[in-house]
């Protein structure tokens, strides 16, 4: 089995967590704070910049990214030390939803900031810049996100359920802001208005809609980060307005 060859299981319902069978030898790097469990042949390793590989300056760089995106300068690296049999390392992510695995040797994917949970050995993952000011304004997703890029499978982390769709060259989604969790590099993002005057101040929908066109492959994620704060800082509102 190749190092970017992974044995998993993604386990649980709405609050799920992945579990890796590592070969001997073989290891994965994960974003710093989403160990859940690992074996105690397993070690852990801190890792400067995004993973990849890479010289020192081109780590230190990655490093500085990382940090100026708000991500920790480091990444950590489990690597099963048994010589004889395989061992489990298992990660969670940071709020109730679902773990995505996406296969990168389809290419080069951009997801949401804090999406990253692991990958293969030798995954690069970098932070994004949006290069039109109107999608980093209005596309609910902000200007920085992230690049994930390598030959073997990365897990993301979305918020809710996920539904993957393929569009066909020249097809075009619209997407309710924020609910973008990832697309291939590839495609062509934007926004545009939701409705007309009517809609856009009683719809209850927001004034924009991110677009993406195909080809490619985009993730939906159903409750965004955002949505799901809101949603609880309301319920607590009305209780304390109840009582």
């Amino acid at each position: 089995m190749e190092q970017y060859d992974l044995n998993y299981e993604i386990c649980g319902g709405d609050l799920q967590f992945l579990e890796i069978s590592l070969n001997p030898g073989q290891g994965v790097i994960a974003e710093a704070g989403s160990l859940m469990f690992k074996s105690g042949d397993i070690k852990m390793e801190a890792m400067l910049g995004n993973g990849g590989k890479s010289n020192i300056f081109s780590k230190l760089f990655g490093a500085t990214k990382r940090a100026i995106s708000g991500e920790n300068m480091f990444v950590t690296g489990f690597i099963n030390r048994n010589k004889q049999s395989f061992k489990k390392v298992a990660f969670a992510g940071p709020y109730p939803g679902h773990i995505v695995p996406i296969s990168l040797s389809d290419g080069e994917i951009i997801c949401q900031s804090n999406a990253f949970i692991c990958a293969s050995f030798g995954t690069s993952v970098d932070f994004y810049i949006q290069k039109s000011l109107t999608v980093g304004f209005f596309g609910g997703k902000g200007f920085l996100m992230q690049k994930l890029k390598g030959d073997g499978v990365a897990f993301i982390h979305v918020g809710g359920s996920c539904k993957e769709i393929y569009l066909e060259e020249d097809e075009e989604i619209h997407i309710e802001t924020g609910s973008v969790a990832a697309y291939d590099k590839h495609m062509k993002v934007g926004i545009t208005l939701a409705g007309g005057i009517k809609t856009q101040i009683f719809g209850g929908e927001g004034l924009f809609l991110s677009t993406i066109k195909g080809p490619g492959r985009v993730w939906i994620q159903s409750m965004p980060f955002n949505k799901f704060v809101s949603n609880i800082t309301a319920t607590q509102i009305m209780m304390r307005k109840k009582k």
